[in-house]
């Protein structure tokens, strides 16, 4: 049998592209349990479990990401939110943000925010597939929703313990020209 995404289930936790080991014979292929796909957790059983690097990596990248797409709209509602009663469009907040000093202030705040959203994304990303493995090992081996939730659960508070005081800083430097 094959994965989903054609890969052989001998060769699903190959990092390498040569053919690996041969096909077991069709009288020992498992038939109880399907095949694992590489990134679920049993394709990851023989890694140690402080192996995480990949995924600070990847958190990192995805944390450097979001800032960089978000940033202009979370100035806007940041400009919003301490000036009340200017009901303009995003758009048009948008445009007259960038009419004031170019996409250099949309991007006001960006410094805290990436020093914020970079640890905070590889947190939450190795918080997650630590405890989704965890928790799977726990239940004997079922990787289903409730185990996909308590992950969730779990890394949020890495996510939210690294977030709060970088928002505080961010807002302050945001929010510096319009209190004076």
């Amino acid at each position: 049998g094959s994965l989903a995404c054609g890969i052989p289930w001998w060769q699903a936790g190959s990092n390498s592209p040569s053919p690996g080991p041969s096909p077991p014979s069709p009288a020992t292929e498992p038939t109880s349990e399907p095949a694992a796909h590489p990134t679920t957790v049993s394709a990851w059983k023989g890694r140690a479990m402080g192996d995480n690097t990949h995924l600070f990596i990847a958190g990192a990248i995805a944390g450097t990401c979001e800032v960089v797409v978000v940033q202009p709209l979370d100035m806007l509602k940041t400009r919003f939110q301490l000036s009340p009663g200017h009901d303009v469009g995003v758009l048009a907040g948008l445009r007259t943000v960038a009419a004031e000093g170019g996409a250099q202030r949309l991007y006001r705040g960006i410094v805290p925010e990436l020093l914020c959203g970079i640890p905070k994304s590889s947190a939450m990303y190795a918080a997650y597939a630590q405890t989704r493995t965890l928790v799977t090992r726990a239940r004997g081996g079922r990787d289903d929703a409730l185990t996909s939730f308590c992950a969730g659960a779990v890394s949020g508070v890495p996510e939210a313990l690294i977030v709060t005081p970088f928002q505080v800083v961010k807002v302050r430097l945001q929010a510096k020209e319009d209190t004076g």
